[in-house]
């Protein structure tokens, strides 16, 4: 099996950029050579540690200039730029990892008019961007349209436009973005049958109450799933013990409870009132 590296990586970048995104800011992400040079110098500075941490950081390129003054998490982006601008090299990256943190602030980057990358500055996004992750209910701030590269781990790198991821890097092989779970049909086609349940519970509940009540928009249930699984993926994270999530139609849940070919459930749960509360919660907010 052959490995992508960095050259291969940001040449991919480039293709995704002209073919999934083209009607992004040019002025927003660099040239394929300036691309390639950042990758690597990205890539390298994932595989270092600083003082035994693990090199985790994220960066956008855009100029400091671009960003509007004044504006603070989680409503907008705080800029805060280097009275001397720095090199931005592999060893940089590493020292500022541990003082700008993955979750909070990206590392803003540019090029100097010599035409080679250099690090500007600060930017503070705050943690509402991880949201999209986690699973939240508040409004995100949306990133500007400009090339944002993550740094997770030794060799691990993913490169987005703004929220748009475009493609990842994990053990040598590129991820597709287009792959996300959560922008499947088939799972939102899952979410979607509880609509109708929901709905005449939500209508039941507003008959009896008397009063006026907003519907339910019919997106809802969707987003509501897909925000419950986001939360689900991510305490087992946090627990770092591993496990695997299998979603499967809800007319298949009675078969697969009993003795099969499939699965072997050690603990199932008895589906009563205890196990369905979100959804008296969900109809009577």
């Amino acid at each position: 099996m052959s490995h992508w590296y960095p050259r291969e990586f940001a040449a991919h970048i480039c293709r995704q950029l002209k073919t999934e995104v083209p009607e992004r800011p040019r002025e927003d992400c660099p040239g394929c050579s300036i691309l390639s040079v950042l990758i690597s110098t990205c890539y390298q500075a994932s595989l270092m540690r600083e003082e035994e941490r693990q090199v985790r950081f994220r960066l956008i390129f855009r100029e400091p200039e671009r960003f509007p003054a004044g504006q603070d998490p989680p409503d907008g982006l705080h800029r805060m730029v280097f009275l001397e601008p720095r090199p931005c090299t592999e060893d940089e990256l590493r020292r500022l990892s541990p003082a700008i943190s993955f979750d909070r602030a990206m590392i803003g980057v540019n090029l100097n008019v010599a035409g080679e990358l250099q690090i500007w500055g600060v930017v503070h996004s705050g943690t509402r961007w991880m949201q999209a992750i986690h699973g939240g209910t508040q409004l995100i701030n949306p990133v500007p349209d400009s090339l944002i590269v993550f740094v997770t781990g030794p060799g691990r790198i993913s490169v987005s436009v703004g929220s748009t991821m475009i493609a990842g890097l994990r053990g040598g092989q590129v991820v597709s973005m287009a792959r996300e779970v959560f922008a499947a049909s088939w799972l939102r086609a899952i979410f979607a049958t509880h609509r109708d349940e929901l709905w005449d519970l939500h209508q039941d509940a507003r008959q009896k109450s008397g009063d006026i009540w907003p519907p339910i928009d019919p997106e809802f249930p969707v987003i509501l799933g897909q925000n419950l699984l986001r939360r689900v993926i991510s305490l087992m994270r946090s627990y770092r013990h591993g496990g695997t999530l299998l979603i499967i139609p809800s007319e298949r849940t009675d078969e697969l409870k009993q003795a099969n070919p499939y699965l072997n459930i050690k603990y199932p749960f008895l589906t009563d009132i205890g196990r369905r509360r979100i959804f008296p919660h969900i109809v009577g907010s």
